[in-house]
């Protein structure tokens, strides 16, 4: 039987010889020039004000919600489908998550539900925390739709675009328009 990997790895290009680079510098960790050239690549390449690379898109999430206050008694609205990564840092910050429907054209949460919702929740004391859109297979979510329905009730919008490097929505990169947009460099993601 033939094995078939999800995202096997493929290097090519200078990339042999910058990680040699990195590590004949004796500085990869925790931090170092090729970590902040990075992080100003990112900048550069998505338009996003800030760039800080973490250990994975789930750590990223879980710094996002802490920098947001989201805690014990919060609810976290997020699409139904989406990946664990998604879904257990709001779990680690002791909030709950809430799923909704996606929309089955971009098979990201739905941007009319989360409107419906919002002004419900609004009606009944019940806000969340914080809302979690994840753009998927490179489709990204009706971000701008959402991020302006959330900010009419005072909602900030954490963008999971972990599986959207390179993706874009008009002119805008995944995830820019919201308060923060997570990215991920794991394999199977770009």
């Amino acid at each position: 039987m033939t094995r078939i990997f999800l995202s096997p790895p493929h290097i090519a290009g200078r990339e042999r010889e910058l990680v040699d680079a990195a590590f004949d510098s004796n500085f990869v960790a925790p931090a170092g020039p090729m970590l902040e050239r990075f992080e100003n690549d990112m900048v550069g390449y998505t338009g996003i004000k800030h760039a800080v690379a973490l250990s994975s898109g789930t750590a990223a999430l879980h710094l996002a919600l802490r920098l947001l206050g989201v805690g014990a008694g919060d609810t976290v609205w997020l699409p139904s489908m989406t990946f664990i990564g998604g879904v257990s840092p709001v779990d680690y910050v002791g909030a709950r998550p809430v799923f909704f429907d996606v929309d089955p054209a971009r098979w990201t949460i739905d941007a009319d539900l989360i409107e419906t919702e919002l002004k419900a929740a609004a009606y009944s004391n019940t806000l969340p925390a914080a809302i979690v859109p994840a753009d998927l297979y490179g489709q990204c979510s009706d971000l701008k739709r959402i991020v302006a329905a959330a900010e009419t009730y005072g909602v900030p919008v954490i963008c999971d675009s972990a599986e959207a490097l390179g993706s874009w929505s008009g002119a805008l990169h995944s995830g820019k328009g919201a308060r923060a947009a997570i990215l991920s460099f794991n394999g199977n993601k770009i």
